[in-house]
């Protein structure tokens, strides 16, 4: 059974230094070294597997309203960096009312 590997990109995000400091902090950019045969479409980790056609549902509450999350594993592929990735569907809902939706790619 192959072990899921999320294929993250990462945008650096520069820090300030503290007050009184005068000189600002510089970060290298971020360059990984992406291998696309190290990485597959088929998402089969037991505790996250991602079947295209399987639909995830949480639910929960917070203090304001009742919350949910629907995700979706769509029959869709994107390639990022050379690596074909699962697209993924990502609703969430407030009090019935969509607040955030994203398209997530894995592979």
């Amino acid at each position: 059974m192959g072990v899921a590997m999320a294929l993250v990109l990462v945008a650096g995000c520069g820090s300030s230094g503290s007050t009184g400091d005068a000189k600002a902090k510089t970060q290298e950019a971020y360059a990984p070294s992406i291998d696309p045969a190290e990485f597959t479409i088929k998402i089969d980790y037991k505790y996250f597997p991602l079947e295209p056609g399987t639909t995830f549902v949480y639910r929960g509450e917070t203090e304001h309203a009742a919350e949910g999350d629907i995700v979706e594993v769509t029959f869709d592929t994107k390639n990022v960096m050379g690596v074909e990735c699962v697209v993924v569907d990502d609703r969430v809902t407030e009090g019935g009312k969509l607040i955030e939706q994203t398209y997530d790619w894995y592979a």
